[in-house]
């Protein structure tokens, strides 16, 4: 519960449904939070 370090999965790329488990390709590591797209046809 500390903003300043709760990490965050930031999507810049694609989207889907709120729950579904998606592949997902991250394209940059902060200190804090992971930034990346939703990939299609990787989890068949």
């Amino acid at each position: 519960m500390a903003p300043d370090v709760d990490g965050q999965v930031l999507i810049n790329k694609g989207s889907d449904n709120a729950g579904e488990i998606v592949p997902f390709q991250i394209t940059e590591a902060h200190t804090y939070d992971l930034v990346g797209s939703i990939e299609r046809g990787g989890l068949g």
